[in-house]
């Protein structure tokens, strides 16, 4: 079939979701856009603009240090593989919410979500009925 032009892959620093990054190569093409969404849990950011403005400059770098070194992890791992992410966004919010949202913004073809054990395999399991795209749940072999 079509292959995926946008390909979003949801990040939360864990080991479980580079998982997700391992699925990757089959899956793009050389020209498809990969896109990587460090997804930081708590209160919905764009509903609370105040959150933001009342974090000081500490925090602020803290943060930015903290995505830059998932997005670096995440894009080495890409690397190895001969691809490249085209767009970094580091979000906060609920982890589901914020996925499902920014697939739509993005018009993203295709969701890649890590395998999870446990309670939070039923936020993947959201995230795969949610979209309104395609979503493959990676698994480590």
């Amino acid at each position: 079939g079509p292959s995926p032009s946008c390909v979003l892959i949801p990040l939360n620093g864990s080991e479980r979701a580079a998982i997700s990054l391992h699925a990757v190569p089959e899956l793009t093409v050389r020209d498809a856009e990969i896109v990587l969404l460090h997804v930081r849990p708590g209160p919905d950011e764009e509903n609370y603009p105040d959150l933001v403005l009342g974090r000081n400059r500490g925090e602020k770098l803290e943060r930015q240090i903290e995505s830059e070194r998932i997005f670096s992890r995440a894009n080495a791992q890409l690397a190895s593989r001969g691809l490249l992410s085209h767009r970094q966004l580091a979000v906060q919010g609920k982890p589901t919410e914020m996925i499902l949202r920014y697939a739509e913004r993005l018009e993203a073809d295709l969701i890649v979500v890590a395998a999870a054990s446990g309670i939070k395999s039923v936020g993947w399991r959201r995230v795969v009925d949610g979209a309104r795209c395609a979503a493959m749940v990676a698994r480590r072999y």
